[in-house]
């Protein structure tokens, strides 16, 4: 008797998962052009937690953004939706603080994984 290949369903999930992935980050690519707005992968990138801070956490949840680097009152923010009115309100209140925002596209798991430095303070 033959024997059939045994199906590993874990390997398949995992290429799933790497397939949605890559996906998603195509997509907020293409959505930067739309927008004008460059896009940017958190993912390969440090993530400033003096940034990350002038957000708060539950804020920048809510509105899917991430502050990532702060060089002295110049703030870049990472936002799945430019137009988005909770983001855009947060933007403005980065500019009220004295900051020149600048903005960029980023996926939600590139986000997340900024998210994820908040536990480091």
């Amino acid at each position: 008797m033959s024997q059939l290949p045994q199906f590993n369903e874990q390997k398949q999930d995992e290429r799933l998962h790497e397939l949605r992935a890559r996906e998603e980050e195509q997509l907020a690519e293409m959505l930067s052009g739309k927008y004008g707005v460059e896009y940017i992968d958190l993912t390969t990138r440090s993530v400033d937690t003096d940034a990350l801070r002038l957000i708060p956490e539950k804020s920048a949840r809510e509105a899917e953004v991430a502050a990532f680097r702060k060089i002295n009152k110049r703030i870049l923010v990472a936002m799945r939706a430019p137009e988005r009115p909770d983001a855009v309100l947060i933007m403005q209140n980065l500019e009220r603080l004295g900051y020149r925002v600048e903005r960029f596209i980023a996926s939600h798991n590139s986000l997340e994984h900024a998210w994820e430095r908040y536990k480091d303070h």
